[in-house]
């Protein structure tokens, strides 16, 4: 697994990994999936996810998607071993209407890239800071620059064939809903199950509900197993009824 080379992003890494093996998070609530799965990953950050897919469905079919371009390349990195027929690597963000918009990026702790930086809940800062011992360690932990990417509808780049996608898993710190609006309705019966990480701010999470209810998924919600619900960050599991 490539990272950014600090100290923190090897720390990161290995929470995601925890997250996302150890304790199976977007798959836990889902049904197996069948060895050639079509898979979306939206908020691919640095690959740990489409490396959790293809362990379970080695012959799967992967749409990533990444706008941060430093993270990006290290996404490429560590796909690049994957079937090259069953990959597509998208470097851009997600959102109800195609254009621009500017990112705040965390150069260590890459999966915490946002579009919503004062949506970060202060007890999350505050404990990544009682980390570090020294404050300018701190500071340097959460460092961040600003990129400016493009947007596009999550329909863009979802597969054209074939006609069922399994999964669509999303995980965009903030930008969940206006992703979810970014599908057209055509698409939307073409999508078995999705997978969504939540922060409910400004009552997210029951507006993501109604959507995916109004298009004929049944949910469940769970805290995820290593964050605190104090946080208020949620798996929405969606289903087909």
């Amino acid at each position: 697994m490539v990272t950014r080379d600090s100290r923190w992003a090897a720390g990161e890494a290995h929470y995601l990994y925890h997250e996302i093996f150890t304790h199976d998070d977007y798959l836990l609530d889902l049904p197996e999936l069948r060895p050639d799965a079509v898979v979306v990953d939206a908020g691919a950050n640095i690959g740990m996810f489409a490396l959790r897919i293809i362990r379970a469905c080695p012959a799967a079919q992967l749409t990533l998607v990444e706008p941060v371009p430093a993270t990006c390349c290290l996404l490429r990195a560590n796909t690049a071993d994957i079937d090259a027929e069953g990959l597509r690597v998208f470097e851009t963000a997600l959102g109800e209407h195609r254009g621009r918009t500017v990112l705040t990026a965390y150069e260590h702790l890459t999966a915490n890239s946002t579009g919503r930086p004062q949506e970060k809940p202060s007890q999350w800062v505050a404990d990544m800071r009682k980390t570090q011992e020294n404050p300018r360690l701190a500071d340097e932990m959460l460092s961040t620059t600003l990129v400016e990417v493009d947007v596009v509808r999550l329909s863009t780049v979802l597969p054209s064939t074939p006609a069922r996608i399994d999964l669509v898993k999303i995980d965009v710190e903030g930008a969940e809903l206006e992703v979810l609006q970014g599908i057209d309705e055509p698409d939307w019966p073409r999508i078995d199950a999705i997978v969504v990480e939540v922060h409910d701010v400004d009552d997210r999470l029951p507006a993501i509900e109604r959507l995916l209810l109004r298009h004929g998924f049944s949910c469940t919600v769970r805290v995820p197993a290593m964050m605190s619900p104090d946080l208020r960050h949620h798996i929405v599991t969606a289903q087909r009824a």
